[in-house]
């Protein structure tokens, strides 16, 4: 296929359609037309001759169809050659029909046109032929994709409620008021119902597949390339809001608007909003932010004393309606659990908790059952602001302690993680203090929350130091029936958190875990909590090292004492006798035999007999008896290492599976 022969084929069309036998003659160019355009489009110039022939009427209703179904742009359109078809609304020797089928192409190729500028500017042309009922549904849709602020105006507004008034209820009329509700509320005074379905499809599926094919066929750039038009290519107005049954969040409207406002309506993408963001009105009702991602992107930017105000009264308000002045039967539970899910995601998003929201949790904590709303509140309780210890306790710790001592290992687990997380997040903010220290700003203000004043009285890191103090002293000490995996694995990730921020910040004297903790790691029948307490220790035992290095250059004095040191060399010693020196509850040579009474060493050492040195060795601890099992048969059999962890790794995909398949 030639394209080469197109131009030619177009040129002819206007000088072969005066012959007698046109008919023949013109099916036969539009044939062999349709051929080439199909594969390889129009340029800009052949569209507009074209439509030249087009407009110019000569030809047969079904001709000019068929060219019309020609015009595939291969590249961008000129917005002269559709505002050559506005030119031609008025032309006699066009019908309506054909008129209508022009117009859908230009609702098809809108988002290839180069510049819309002047299309923009003929607003009011389109508009004005909105009496003419055939053309009346295409002319809408084309409106919509236009429509920018400032072409609602109030005479239109009254022109299409008059047009519905006297031709009856028409959706595209409809949908065209909407959108000029969307952009002023105040203006469109008539009561919209919400459709379920667009009013606004693709005019032609096929028509536009074949539009994009050629498309993406000769472009490289893929921002050509866009979805059918079911939607408006506009900046969608209002996100699409999920009808729930307890939804009283307020929707976002923004009143009382100019012509050069920016409402979040217009906003479709987080890249306009960047480019408006100082620009931006905010909406009559800034409760909307609960139920706005692009609202709290404005919040987070720029949050005013005013905004959050006005958001927290809102919160408040509604918490104390639902939660203490309302019966708490199941509505007002959906509508608690509604509101508490929408707080933490912008909580999680904002990574700050409200004021107001904080105030909420130190008082529903004290009557908090721990078993309502349980996931939401630990995910709020890890973004709280730190503050004096004191009130820090009495207000969140202690009421969680009673509840604690009477709820299940997973109940456990959840607050233990919760703990974790929180400390997570003191040890960000910690940081960026910490940061301001070495600058030499030394102001505790700076540690004042973005959306309100929740500055601290006293030390920031003695906070932290009691708070983990705390954690280690209460939650981290366990009943015995309670000591499950699960549990296990939460302490350690609060061990651990822990641990690196004292050693990152030296944010106070080094606290270690408590001796319990140690003695279950060691002990546990699982390999996952030895590695990890082990791994901890290694920890520790580098910053001793590095705290000497530093005290004996520069004259720093330690941040650890001689009776802390003893407290380190015992455990590490237990645990070196245990696994390689075959020393089991030794207590020489600085270690403490796990602190066991000597009674029941005496016990464990009747029960092993002869087998009691390497109770604890890598051989028969409980944690390490499987992969001993697994190494001891493959030695047996003469097998190098490689072949060990091969056979290992088979075993213990095999119980993985046969476990997998008993919980399924």
């Amino acid at each position: 296929m030639d394209i080469k022969r197109i131009q030619p084929l177009i040129m002819s069309l206007d000088e072969i359609i005066k012959d007698k036998g046109r008919k023949i003659t013109v099916k036969d160019q539009i044939d062999e037309l349709e051929t080439l355009v199909q594969w390889h489009g129009l340029e800009d110039t052949q569209i507009a001759e074209l439509l030249e022939v087009i407009i110019k009427g000569k030809l047969d209703d079904y001709d000019v169809r068929k060219l019309i179904k020609l015009l595939i742009p291969r590249k961008k359109v000129s917005e002269m050659s559709v505002i050559k078809i506005f030119g031609n609304f008025g032309n006699r020797n066009m019908k309506y029909s054909i008129q209508v089928l022009l117009l859908r192409w230009v609702v098809l190729i809108y988002g290839f046109i180069e510049d819309r500028s002047k299309i923009y500017r003929l607003y009011g042309v389109i508009f004005h032929y909105l009496e003419y009922a055939t053309l009346r549904p295409i002319l809408c849709h084309l409106l919509y994709l236009v429509t920018r602020r400032e072409h609602v105006k109030s005479y239109r507004i009254r022109k299409l409620i008059e047009l519905q008034t006297l031709a009856g209820y028409e959706p595209h009329i409809q949908e065209l008021l909407k959108l000029y509700k969307d952009y002023f509320p105040n203006l469109v005074t008539i009561d919209i119902q919400p459709s379920r379905s667009t009013t606004f499809k693709c005019p032609d599926i096929a028509w536009y597949q074949l539009i994009n094919q050629v498309q993406k066929r000769w472009n490289n750039d893929k921002s050509l390339l866009h979805m059918p038009l079911t939607r408006p290519m506009i900046p969608k107005t209002m996100e699409k809001r999920r009808k729930i049954e307890h939804n009283d969040i307020p929707s976002t409207r923004t009143y009382n608007v100019t012509q050069k406002s920016i409402t979040l309506e217009e906003i479709s993408d987080i890249r306009q909003l960047a480019s408006n963001i100082d620009k931006v009105e905010l909406p009559n009702q800034l409760a909307s932010v609960l139920d706005h991602r692009m609202l709290q992107h404005v919040i987070v930017s720029y949050p005013e004393r005013i905004a959050i105000a006005r958001i927290s009264y809102w919160i408040d308000q509604y918490l104390m309606d639902t939660v203490y002045w309302s019966d708490q039967n199941t509505t007002t539970k959906m509508r608690i659990d509604f509101l508490l899910n929408k707080l933490v995601t912008m909580t999680e998003f904002m990574k700050e908790l409200l004021p107001v929201i904080q105030e909420f949790l130190m008082k529903y904590i004290h009557s908090w059952d721990g078993r309502e709303y349980h996931e939401l509140i630990f995910r709020l309780l890890t973004f709280l602001r730190p503050g004096p210890y004191n009130q820090f306790y009495e207000n969140i710790l202690k009421p969680l302690q009673s509840i604690y001592n009477n709820s299940s290992a997973s109940w456990k687990t959840k607050l233990i993680h919760c703990y974790t997380d929180l400390l997570k997040y003191w040890t960000l903010l910690y940081e960026g203090y910490y940061e301001g220290i070495e600058q030499g700003n030394q102001d505790y203000e700076d540690l004042d929350n973005s959306l309100g004043n929740l500055s601290i009285d006293g030390d920031y890191s003695l906070t932290i130091r009691k708070f983990i103090d705390y954690v280690n002293r209460t939650v981290l000490i366990m009943p015995e029936d309670d000591d499950q995996i699960e549990i296990q694995h939460a302490i350690l990730s609060f061990i651990e958190i822990s641990t690196l921020l004292q050693l990152k910040y030296g944010c106070h004297k080094i606290v270690f875990p408590s001796y319990s903790v140690i003695h279950r790691s060691f002990f546990s029948t699982y390999g996952m909590p030895l590695s990890r307490i082990c791994g901890i220790i290694l920890w520790y035992e580098d910053e001793f090292n590095k705290c000497e290095r530093e005290a004996s250059i520069g004259g720093d004095t330690l941040r650890y004492n001689i009776n802390q040191i003893k407290y380190f060399n015992s455990f590490v010693m237990d645990i070196c006798n245990g696994i390689w020196r075959n020393r089991p509850f030794n207590k020489f040579d600085n270690s403490d035999g796990f602190q066991l009474d000597n009674d029941v060493i005496s016990q464990i050492q009747k029960l092993c007999g002869e087998s009691y040195s390497k109770c604890l060795s890598l051989t028969h601890l409980p944690s390490l008896a499987f992969m001993s099992k697994c190494y001891t048969q493959v030695n047996e059999l003469g097998k190098p290492y490689d072949e060990y962890q091969v056979h290992f790794l088979k075993k213990l995909q095999n119980i993985v599976q046969v476990k997998y398949k008993t919980a399924t």
